[in-house]
């Protein structure tokens, strides 16, 4: 769910409107969205919501793990905006009827109960989360531009340099 993060800055009330519509709607299951999706990007978007992307940016994370630069914005906007299957396979440009057909499909279609699916597949139930935007350790690494994936690693790495 790429487009998310055209949005981070937007509005608190945006995301608020966004997570009641698309995450708990009827919207993304008539867009053929899965429940696995739907059950990452409610955590994902709540540290998107919280400002945890903004902490310490810019980076060089994106050089330091794929070995090339990060793409512009602009060109990110671009690429998404002439091929929108690339956000969701079934994201296209379509005409007015498609748009109505949408609508019909969506107010037929019943929302999914993440909640349920996660049950369903022995998932843990998250009582109390800490997100990564809350956790103070994980704050501080993201403000001294600390690549936190495995700790111990990346400081035996960055200390070889």
């Amino acid at each position: 769910m790429v487009f998310i993060c055209f949005f981070s800055n937007a509005d608190p009330s945006f995301f608020e409107m966004f997570e009641l519509d698309f995450i708990e709607g009827n919207a993304p299951i008539a867009l053929g969205v899965s429940p696995l999706e739907l059950a990452s990007l409610r955590y994902y978007y709540k540290d998107l919501r919280d400002g945890a992307f903004a902490v310490g940016a810019p980076t060089d994370h994106v050089r330091e793990v794929a070995g090339v630069e990060p793409e512009d914005f602009e060109s990110t906007v671009r690429r998404y905006v002439h091929n929108p299957s690339l956000i969701h396979p079934v994201v296209k440009v379509g005409s007015k009827l498609e748009a109505i057909r949408f609508l019909g499909r969506m107010l037929a279609t019943r929302p999914a109960d993440v909640d349920a699916w996660e049950r369903d597949r022995g998932y843990p139930l998250l009582k109390d989360p800490v997100f990564a935007y809350d956790s103070a350790e994980w704050r501080a690494t993201a403000e001294r531009q600390q690549l936190n994936l495995l700790a111990e690693t990346y400081s035996a790495a960055r200390a070889a340099e």
